[in-house]
């Protein structure tokens, strides 16, 4: 598959054969869709092939209308996947069997995959997954899919990539280094435990490079506290808003199973990664190896240069050329300092990763269009197109998005302001409303 070359308005990628496609995935929360979760659902429109898709909200059941069409595939978004980490998702998950009869390709992007890892692993055998898009190799198969792992197809990929018409779109944020307000900017949660040592880097970065900047008289605006969260539009104005970042690698080193990590931090909270490392057993964290994520592709857009734990980064990102390294220790916290004072090398880092990761368009969402069209091509020829149009089942899905799962912010905050607490008491209804249904099991919703 050829892309075209990067630096135009949009690299897209071509060459495949129209596919009539269902995407189901999950928004319910008031207010538009992160931008790297709503590019990775809507993927195949990185691609100058005319596919008919439906874009199905799946908050509720999916109704018997949608699930009866006739499509070559059915791709199952992360932003669905992440409902077996919920409460209510043994109630809800037979409102999906209906999939396993399907005669499509079924293809999943699940992502956090450490995360109640063989709870993902038994629906996806259930529902007759075939493709799997992975952000992890081979080598970690055993351990993240027992029982897929035997059956379907694994692609890797990454877990997020670069969305050129963003970078145009936000262009006019990126300002040259010299007249950038910050010298260091970073956002991160303080992960708990149970995400293992990989996971605590994002917090003992920033405790180890902050006091040392600001010791040194850079400007810093640097915090882990949730209450400082930069949402939204607003990040990447913010990751531009200086001439570097901090960061480490995406993922975290243990595996969650099947939520027994997750219990046992419950049973006693608050408890430092060193006392909950102690009374885990021996093995239980570094089974898997980080990767890069969407914030490092989003820093290489915005032109601000990296200081990031040491790391392998996929690959992606090599140490020197990409970014500025730090040891995992901090005990070179004040010579990364001293280079963070170096304009030149700053901006000359920033300017290879931008060259190497946007304007080369390996990493853009087209890569993966391309990737993504392969395998249709590759596990499901093409054997000429299904009559009709799917314009009707198209418009079902953006009525039902607005009216049914996920109105637009203003209706909730005119709901709240005459009727406070009434929104979460719907969402807990719907809690309820999935358990109490024993219908959904028999015939995997109406």
């Amino acid at each position: 598959m050829k892309l075209w070359q990067a630096g135009s308005p949009r690299s897209l990628a071509f060459g495949s054969t129209p596919r009539r496609v269902l995407v189901l995935y999950q928004h319910t929360a008031p207010g538009p869709m992160r931008s790297a979760l709503r590019q990775k659902v809507r993927v195949l429109e990185a691609s100058a092939t005319r596919h008919e898709i439906v874009y199905w909200n799946a908050g509720y059941s999916v109704p018997r209308s949608i699930r009866r069409l006739s499509v070559d595939a059915v791709i199952l978004d992360n932003t669905l996947l992440v409902a077996r980490r919920a409460p209510e998702f043994d109630a809800r998950r037979p409102t999906f069997d209906w999939l396993a009869d399907v005669d499509a390709l079924k293809i999943a992007f699940p992502q956090d995959e450490y995360g109640h890892a063989h709870v993902l692993d038994d629906w996806l055998v259930d529902l007759g997954i075939d493709v799997v898009f992975s952000v992890y190799g081979p080598e970690h198969r055993e351990l993240l899919y027992p029982r897929l792992g035997g059956t379907a197809r694994f692609e890797k990929c990454l877990t997020g990539y670069v969305d050129e018409l963003d970078v145009t779109r936000q262009a006019e944020v990126v300002l040259p280094h010299e007249r950038r307000r910050l010298d260091l900017a970073y956002r991160a949660q303080a992960l708990t435990p149970r995400f293992g040592r990989l996971g605590q880097l994002k917090h003992t970065v920033a405790d180890a490079v902050a006091p040392a900047a600001r010791a040194a008289g850079l400007r810093v605006d640097v915090s882990t506290d949730l209450r400082d969260a930069v949402l939204g539009d607003r990040w990447f104005s913010f990751i531009a808003s200086a001439r570097a970042v901090l960061g480490s690698e995406s993922g975290a080193s243990a595996i969650d199973r099947r939520g027994e990590l997750a219990a046992a931090e419950a049973e006693q909270p608050g408890r430092s990664f060193a006392e909950f490392d102690a009374a885990m057993p021996a093995g239980w964290d570094g089974q898997l190896p980080g990767s890069v994520g969407p914030r490092h592709l989003e820093a290489a857009a915005a032109r601000t240069c990296q200081v990031l734990v040491e790391g392998t980064y996929d690959g992606v990102l090599e140490p020197e050329v990409h970014y500025l390294p730090v040891r995992a220790d901090g005990l070179d916290t004040d010579a990364v300092v001293e280079r963070l004072a170096d304009h030149e090398l700053v901006e000359a880092t920033a300017a290879r990763a931008y060259a190497d990761l946007v304007l080369s368009g390996r990493y853009g969402y087209a890569a993966l269009a391309s990737q993504l069209e392969r395998v249709l091509d590759e596990e499901r020829p093409a054997a000429g197109r299904s009559a009709g149009s799917l314009r009707s089942a198209q418009a079902a899905a953006a009525v039902y998005n607005v009216a049914v799962v996920r109105p637009p912010r203003w209706a909730y905050k005119a709901v709240d302001r005459f009727a406070p607490g009434l929104i979460q008491r719907l969402e807990r209804e719907r809690v309820r409303w999935y358990r109490r249904a024993p219908w959904h099991r028999r015939a995997g919703g109406a």
